[in-house]
């Protein structure tokens, strides 16, 4: 293999990931996941959650929540917002292992989650949490 096809394997790869394909049997491609998108305040809660509370201790305990059910593929910090990004094979089983954290955990006041059932561009829906 050249220098040049390790490079563009590499791109590829990168590329799956980040629009939720994965590889099959073969090398090939399937469709990509569900996804879960998870937006946390990043403004508006109290100073005393955002000293406390980090956002890589939230992730872990939401991957191991999830368990063989799916992954947490990472997240955007924005300027008010965060967004979690997980993918697994079904959205709403994600969200019931997940639940508990998200109604409890301080960094998850306010958030809200996304449900994508199906690729990029499939129908969502948006449940608010309480906590």
């Amino acid at each position: 293999m050249t220098n040049a096809s390790i490079g563009q394997e590499l791109s590829i790869n990168w590329l799956s990931r980040i629009i939720g394909k994965q590889t099959a049997s073969g090398g090939h491609y399937i469709p990509p996941h569900q996804a879960l998108f998870i937006r946390l305040d990043g403004k508006s809660l109290p100073r005393a959650i955002y000293e406390e509370y980090d956002l890589s201790g939230f992730e872990s305990q939401l991957e191991i929540a999830l368990g063989e059910l799916g992954e947490v593929d990472g997240h955007a910090v924005g300027a008010t917002d965060t967004i979690i990004y997980l993918y697994g094979p079904d959205a709403e089983a994600m969200y019931r292992a997940v639940e508990r954290i998200l109604k409890t955990h301080p960094l998850a006041q306010d958030a809200s989650v996304t449900i994508r059932k199906g690729p990029p561009g499939a129908a969502r829906h948006e449940i608010y949490t309480l906590n």
